[in-house]
């Protein structure tokens, strides 16, 4: 699978875009996103999809000198997962 994880800050946290490509002959079912050990999601996916997309603003305390994980982990139709991980500190 393909991940994109983009991170943008904003004045009152994190806004974060997550994008995840199934390679060819795979469908997602499930993707789940951690933010520094809080789930923001756990996505059960009614159909199962090629492409799954999904964004959160505002996410996480953005403060200088913060380090922060974004963990996310998606399933294929044979219950097979993979996972991406982006690791970051915020400006000064």
């Amino acid at each position: 699978m393909k991940f994109t994880l983009d991170v943008q800050r904003e004045s009152m946290g994190e806004g974060i875009g997550v994008k995840v490509v199934a390679d060819p002959g795979q469908q997602i079912t499930e993707v789940k996103i951690t933010l520094d050990g809080s789930t923001l999601a756990d996505d059960q996916l009614a159909t199962p999809s090629v492409q799954y997309e999904r964004s959160f603003d505002h996410v996480g305390e953005a403060r200088p000198g913060n380090e922060h994980r974004l963990l996310v982990t998606a399933t294929d139709q044979e219950s097979k997962y993979e996972s991406a991980m982006k690791i970051w500190t915020d400006a000064t």
